[in-house]
């Protein structure tokens, strides 16, 4: 970092950061890239959360879970009201898949009893064999 300000990272938190009055601290990561046969690209855009709430999308997939709430796949925070996760398919490619987006209340033993889902029929999509797609969606009402 340009400030030489050290930053301990521990189980994906930052831990003890010290920035003096009027600071800024700037963080960057860059991953290796999703690999997989195909790439789906979920958005989520204009639902706020609430502190200890996560968006995931689940579905009728192997790669979503086959709807076990514990096997969903979780998007990450972007910014004020957007998510966002790159999910590989290998065993659902060329099929279609039902799914929906849920939010999830961190901390619970079992996710199920803390989830509330969107309050839509099933979102339908046909899997492409192979290459990228993006499915942005605008969050309808709970």
């Amino acid at each position: 970092m340009l400030s030489g300000t050290d930053v301990r990272v521990e189980n994906g938190m930052i831990r003890d950061l010290q920035l003096p009055a009027k600071g800024a601290l700037v963080l960057s990561v860059i991953g290796p890239p999703v690999e997989g046969t195909t790439i789906v690209k979920f958005q989520i855009n204009n639902y706020f959360t609430r502190p200890g709430e996560q968006i995931a999308v689940t579905g009728d997939v192997p790669e979503l879970g086959c709807w076990d709430l514990r096997k969903c796949a979780p998007l990450e925070y972007i910014n004020g009201d957007t998510w966002f996760n790159e999910i590989p398919f290998e065993e659902s490619v060329g099929q279609p898949m039902c799914f929906k987006f849920v939010v999830l209340k961190q901390g619970a033993e079992d996710p199920s009893w803390e989830a509330r889902y969107e309050n839509v029929l099933h979102r339908r999509f046909l899997l492409p064999a192979s290459g990228r797609v993006k499915l942005e969606v605008d969050w309808e009402a709970f």
